[in-house]
C-alpha cells in the first residue's frame, strides 16, 4: 500500500517525497535505496509462502496511517465482487490496508477471478 500524494507546507513551498507503507518484503527491495521514496515497513510475522508480514501487529501498525492510495493484491475475487483469500489470519491486514485508504486498487489477473477461497476480506465495486 502506499500514499503517493506529496505535500507542501505553506511556509516553505518544499514538497516532501512519496511514502510507502508496505507489509511486502518484495516491495521493500524493490525501492530500497530509492532516495526519492519514504519507505515503511510494517512488522509481524513474516509469512512463509511469499515475503509478506502478517498478523495482528501488522494490521494494528498498518491502522495508524491515513493514506491517499492503498493497492493490494488478493487471492481471489468472487462473481459478486468479494475480495477473498485463503488464509483467515490475512483477513485482519488486508481489512487494515483498505481502512487507512481515500481510494484502494486491486491489482490481479484473469486467474484470480472464479477461485474459492474462505476468507471474505473485502469487496469491489466497479
Amino acid at each position: 500500500m502506499q500514499s503517493s500524494a506529496p505535500s507542501s507546507s505553506p511556509a516553505t513551498h518544499s514538497v516532501s517525497p512519496p511514502r510507502a507503507v508496505t507489509n511486502n518484503l518484495n516491495v521493500v527491495r524493490a525501492l530500497a535505496g530509492k532516495e526519492d521514496f519514504d519507505t515503511v515497513v510494517v512488522g509481524g510475522t513474516v509469512r512463509p509462502r511469499d515475503p509478506a508480514v502478517t498478523g495482528e501487529a501488522s494490521a494494528q501498525f498498518i491502522e495508524q496511517f491515513k493514506l491517499d492510495y492503498s493497492i493490494l493484491g488478493v487471492t481471489a475475487i468472487a462473481e459478486d465482487g468479494s475480495l477473498l483469500d485463503f488464509i483467515l489470519d490475512e483477513k485482519r491486514v488486508t481489512q487494515a490496508i483498505i481502512g487507512c485508504a481515500l481510494q484502494v486498487f486491486v491489482v490481479a489477473d484473469n486467474t484470480k477471478f472464479g477461485l474459492a477461497a474462505v476468507a471474505r476480506v473485502g469487496t469491489c465495486r466497479r
